[in-house]
């Protein structure tokens, strides 16, 4: 990864962490969540929509996640994003980018690994696995989980894990986070609205008045 991409994900390190600590010390009520939560409107947020998508390429709603496999209230969060495009499959889909944090050790091989799952088509599964094993991240081989998420050539997944294509597509998303004003994981668009984290009730809401609306034009 270049120095910028560095750079940048040690401003994360020390921004995020107040973050990290706060919310595993304290656990805020859904209310008092929602008035925590960072909402606001992104112009030209269409050009943050570039990057692994699930869904259909028509969907009305596109839910724009920046995200880090290590980190376990993303976890929590891609639970709730398949829920939510499980209740509208034809009306949103997600676009994940990547945003591995720096003192997450596993966090950047295990994206590297999803984009090189991805040019086989199959990062959706492989996103699963990596969060379904994340307890297990650093131990289980890539290969593994590639083969879990029915990755058909290995030896192309190998190659690509030591090209220079997926660093370039990881420090692409960082950029694209920052320039956003992403200060930890997960931060989510909702078509042009902006949100830091995902507290209980807030995504859900937030996505069902984004398919109102859209359904309404």
């Amino acid at each position: 990864m270049s120095n910028l991409g560095a750079a940048v994900m040690v401003l994360c390190a020390v921004t995020v962490t107040g973050l990290v600590v706060r919310r595993e010390l304290f656990s805020p009520s859904p209310a008092a969540a929602a008035v925590e939560a960072e909402s606001r409107t992104v112009a030209g947020w269409r050009s943050y929509a570039e990057g692994q998508r699930i869904g259909p390429e028509d969907a009305r709603v596109t839910i724009v996640e920046f995200s880090d496999f290590e980190c376990p209230f993303c976890r929590e969060t891609a639970d709730r994003l398949r829920t939510i495009r499980a209740r509208y499959p034809r009306d949103v889909a997600l676009v994940y980018r990547h945003y591995p944090l720096p003192y997450h050790e596993n966090a950047v091989p295990a994206a590297k690994a999803s984009v090189c799952a991805g040019r086989q088509g199959r990062f959706e599964e492989y996103h699963d696995a990596l969060f379904a094993q994340q307890d297990s991240l650093g131990l289980i081989p890539w290969t593994r989980l590639a083969s879990t998420a029915g990755v058909p050539d290995e030896a192309e997944f190998q190659a690509c894990m030591q090209g220079s294509v997926p660093g370039s597509d990881i420090e692409r998303d960082l950029q694209a986070g920052t320039r956003l004003g992403v200060r930890g994981t997960p931060a989510i668009l909702v078509n042009e609205r902006f949100i830091s984290g995902a507290p209980p009730g807030v995504l859900e809401e937030l996505v069902e008045r984004a398919v109102r609306a859209a359904a309404a034009k």
